[in-house]
């Protein structure tokens, strides 16, 4: 197969499998699509993107993008300068090895593998060169019938790689240098994991996706302090869009409710992509909420995301622009939008103010719309 399939899992996959797709949509190839996402919410990816770069040979082209994402707009010489370390020298056979690339690549694993990183000590300095061979070694990947399960995916996939025990027992074990949130610390006091087991088997591709996690995250900054938020779904192309339009929508209008910004942007997916949803993907759409070292999970009723998605519905609450408005639909308050829209009409009527009477005109369309998709109370 020259595809690798994906398909939606548990939410930590998921989130995984979408950072991997935003690194990769940053520096897209002119010359073909390496990674799909099917209408029925799977994901295809091209083994040729684990090849040699025909710009960087010997580093794969998912990992020199990775890189290139991670150290966008960074300053080799500025980054030379920070601490005591003579990095030149300390980056020689990298250098040697890569070139000016070879920076970059530490650059970026210095990003995600040191100290205060997403996968602290997942990967030592001197097992660079190590983890670049693993992640090209990727495209061979298979699933193996007597192989472990992977207790991420689900799957039994394995390759042959030619890397350290030591390293392999840090790669394919799950342990908190995968997620401080949720993985266990092997041998030390406490072990924050369940059923009684210290940990389980990650297979090699989900060890590459993981270390895309932490970019899925929307951070939202408030005042108590960061949370970040994830939209899961069980297809990826509803995750892929859901998570766009709700990093964009946080980034221009800063709403920091969890369930306002998962509202809107069940309604800019109504607006901006024809897509017909079953009533079990509906159902499990949700928000997953990070804050501190705590995971929550936030969903919407069925019936109001249902509603949220109607097209009409969708155009009618974009249209009238009210934060308000929007907490009636998602309280289910459908009548306080009628009565809105007559306090309205009668406050303006004698003053003859067009654009109020134009507001509680848009206040009576949607009251109409909503009852006519509820049928007074019941979805239809």
């Amino acid at each position: 197969m020259n595809f690798i399939e994906i398909n939606p899992g548990n939410w930590f996959y998921n989130l995984s499998v979408i950072g991997f797709l935003k690194a990769l949509s940053h520096e897209k190839s002119k010359e073909k699509q390496e990674v799909k996402i099917t209408d029925d919410g799977r994901v295809l990816i091209d083994r040729s993107i684990f090849d040699e770069s025909q710009s960087h040979p010997g580093v794969p082209e998912a990992l020199v993008r990775y890189v290139n994402y991670l150290s966008e707009g960074e300053s080799l010489e500025d980054w030379f300068k920070k601490g005591k370390q003579d990095k030149r020298k300390k980056y020689e056979s990298l250098y040697n090895q890569m070139g000016e690339f070879g920076y970059r690549l530490a650059m970026a694993f210095n990003k995600l593998f040191r100290s205060r990183t997403p996968y602290q000590n997942m990967v030592q300095e001197g097992e660079n060169l190590e983890f670049v061979q693993f992640v090209k070694s990727l495209k061979q990947i298979s699933e193996k019938d007597d192989g472990e399960r992977c207790g991420i995916c689900g799957k039994k996939w394995f390759v042959q790689t030619n890397i350290s025990q030591d390293l392999k027992d840090r790669l394919f074990r799950f342990a908190s240098v995968h997620s401080s949130e949720l993985g266990p610390s092997i041998g030390e006091f406490p072990n924050s994991f369940w059923n009684m087991s210290t940990s389980f088997f990650v297979c090699p591709f989900c060890v590459y996706l993981i270390i895309h996690s932490h970019l899925a995250w929307i951070e939202l900054n408030e005042p108590r302090g960061k949370k970040s938020i994830f939209i899961n779904a069980p297809s990826f192309k509803v995750m892929w869009y859901l998570n766009k339009y709700a990093r964009t929508i946080y980034g221009r209008e800063k709403i920091k409710e969890v369930r306002q910004l998962l509202g809107i942007s069940l309604v800019e997916l109504a607006l901006r992509f024809n897509i017909q949803l079953g009533k079990w993907t509906m159902m499990n759409i949700e928000a997953v909420v990070k804050s501190g070292n705590g995971i929550s999970f936030f969903s919407l009723p069925y019936n109001t995301i249902e509603l949220l998605l109607d097209r009409n519905i969708a155009s009618s609450l974009y249209e009238i622009g009210s934060t308000n408005v929007l907490n009636w639909v998602l309280d289910g308050e459908f009548d306080r939008i009628m009565r809105e829209g007559e306090i309205t009409f009668r406050e303006n009527l004698e003053k003859s103010d067009s654009k109020m009477l134009s507001y509680s005109q848009k206040l009576f369309h949607l009251y109409t719309l909503i009852m006519e998709r509820t049928k007074g109370g019941i979805l239809v």
